[in-house]
């Protein structure tokens, strides 16, 4: 079954994030797989985007449900990393779900082609 990509990203989105509640954040590697597999082409872009999209709803649930806590962590963080604005501590996570998401996307992809070749 193939999905066109905005449909694969959504069901790896909302599989990523299940996951990711379930197992840790390592499950998303295998929600984005599941997305680069389901996608008809640009499986690693598929896995990109719903890496980097998981993860910022991740965080934006934080900041919902503990606001202060979770400032602080970012604060701390960045903080450690020498200085930086908290938000970038929130950039890096973005950028880490995105790379994560990519390999996931492209592995995905790559056995997709490989169980069912052009």
């Amino acid at each position: 079954m193939t999905l066109s990509a905005s449909r694969a990203a959504l069901v790896a989105i909302i599989v990523s994030i299940v996951l990711h509640l379930i197992g840790g954040w390592a499950m998303l590697l295998a929600g984005t797989a599941l997305g680069g597999y389901l996608a008809a082409r640009r499986g690693a872009l598929v896995g990109l985007l719903a890496g980097a999209a998981a993860w910022t709803a991740l965080a934006a649930y934080s900041f919902v449900v503990a606001p202060g806590p979770t400032g602080e962590m970012t604060r701390v963080m960045a903080a450690l990393a020498g200085g930086l604005p908290a938000f970038a501590t929130l950039g890096v996570t973005v950028l880490a779900g995105a790379a994560l998401g990519l390999a996931g996307g492209w592995f995905g992809s790559a056995v997709r082609n490989i169980v069912r070749p052009a």
